[in-house]
């Protein structure tokens, strides 16, 4: 939704001034347009062009690119006109206006003023109780001021400037509601991707908890293997261990004899 001509208008007006007005209505909508086609279409000089673009530019209302000439040998600059920017300064101005607005109505209606009949001297109850109440000026007696009319007119400019932001703001809404589906798409995948790296590493730590299983699970088989074969031995060498050993008999003189006398 393109901003209204009015509210562009009206801001121009303000932050820039009237001869502002035409030249934004001429590049509006348009990108990169010459400054020398803006001097030559609002029959005004190249520098009373730049003038205005550069006030236009230090609220950030135009952006500019420049290319050289190669013919001439300088810079010529083109101009385009960011209308988002312009609805951000319209909300910011509102918004600040709305502020002081409120405070003065809330001036307005906490206290009781007094004016001078003769000029615009005008004062709260503790000031004219001070010059009992008499202006400072001229000495005429001050009389109450019927404000109800000026309260009128703050709430009225107050409901003016909603309305104005109302009809702004759904667009801004709109785009903000794209911002965050992006910026949430970025998290979800984001997020997956965190998924990812965990489950793997989930994985690789459980391939990691097999293999020790494997591991520990030979080992305790061989441990087991040679309990078995410890068992299988220990009966044999508990015989070994209970038969006794045969005394070797040494010969002695007269069993030699014996036997020599036998072969004989």
């Amino acid at each position: 939704m393109k901003l209204p001509n009015k509210f562009i208008e009206d801001l121009v007006r303000e932050v820039v001034g009237d001869e502002a007005v035409r030249l934004v209505d001429l590049i509006k909508g348009k990108k990169n347009v010459s400054e020398f086609k803006i001097a030559d279409k609002l029959k005004i000089t190249v520098n009373q062009v730049r003038n205005i673009l550069y006030g236009l530019n230090s609220r950030s209302l135009v952006t500019f690119t420049r290319k050289k000439d190669k013919k001439k040998g300088w810079y010529i600059y083109y101009w385009t006109f960011d209308e988002k920017k312009a609805r951000d300064l319209i909300i910011e101005l509102n918004e600040k206006r709305i502020q002081q607005l409120n405070k003065l109505l809330e001036k307005e209606t906490s206290s009781i003023y007094y004016i001078c009949p003769n000029d615009d001297t005008r004062m709260n109850a503790e000031n004219a109780l001070e010059h009992q109440f008499k202006c400072p000026e001229c000495g005429q007696v001050l009389i109450q001021d019927n404000n109800v009319v000026k309260i009128d007119k703050i709430r009225q400019e107050i409901v003016n400037l909603e309305e104005e932001l109302k009809i702004i703001r759904p667009v801004v809404k709109e785009k903000v509601v794209k911002v965050e589906k992006v910026e949430k798409e970025v998290k979800k995948k984001a997020k997956q991707k965190v998924a990812k790296k965990i489950k793997k590493k989930t994985e690789h730590k459980a391939v990691k908890k097999k293999i020790k299983s494997k591991i520990v699970k030979k080992k305790v088989n061989i441990v087991k293997k040679e309990k078995k074969k410890q068992e299988i031995f220990k009966p044999i060498e508990k015989i070994i261990e209970k038969e006794p050993e045969k005394p070797v008999e040494k010969p002695s003189r007269f069993n030699v004899l014996r036997l020599f006398s036998k072969k004989k």
